[in-house]
């Protein structure tokens, strides 16, 4: 993308939904005239032992909790076979919905890795409530890197 992230987000768990902060949210550093800075842009939920349905109903929650305000929820389901993220974001004016499932397989242990549904896509406007300008784009996570984010997972279990 040509810019450091780090710049221009910062973390923030201030956020809650029934109590709970999400596992990472940012928001960006320089919010727009009248934006509240309560909600993040962008939450993360990961989970193990969850099911995806929790996960689902988390992640629809903080769109729709935040009537819009959380742009993108990513959930990360992860298992010793597979890596499943869900993006969503808003369906209409208050509903959240599945925008992107991708998964990434291991079989066995000398198989290869597959990645399906990739890349994973974060809009650029949504993370940083702007449109993107000069060298600035949709952030983009291609199969490649999605193999090794499910390799360092692994190599965890």
């Amino acid at each position: 993308m040509g810019m450091r992230f780090n710049t221009y987000l910062v973390s923030i768990g201030s956020a809650t939904i029934e109590n709970k902060e999400p596992d990472y949210a940012v928001q960006p550093l320089n919010l727009p005239a009248g934006r509240t800075p309560k909600w993040p842009t962008l939450v993360v939920e990961t989970g193990k032992s969850q099911s995806h349905h929790d996960l689902d109903r988390v992640a629809r929650q903080w769109i729709q909790k935040s009537a819009g305000e959380v742009k993108v929820a990513l959930t990360i389901k992860v298992s010793r076979t597979m890596v499943t993220i869900r993006r969503y974001g808003r369906s209409g004016i208050t509903r959240a919905a599945v925008l992107q499932t991708i998964t990434v397989e291991k079989r066995g242990q000398n198989s290869p890795v597959r990645v399906a549904g990739g890349p994973l896509i974060i809009p650029f406007i949504d993370l940083f409530l702007r449109t993107a300008v000069r060298n600035q784009a949709d952030i983009t996570f291609n199969d490649t890197e999605l193999e090794e984010w499910a390799n360092i997972v692994w190599k965890s279990f």
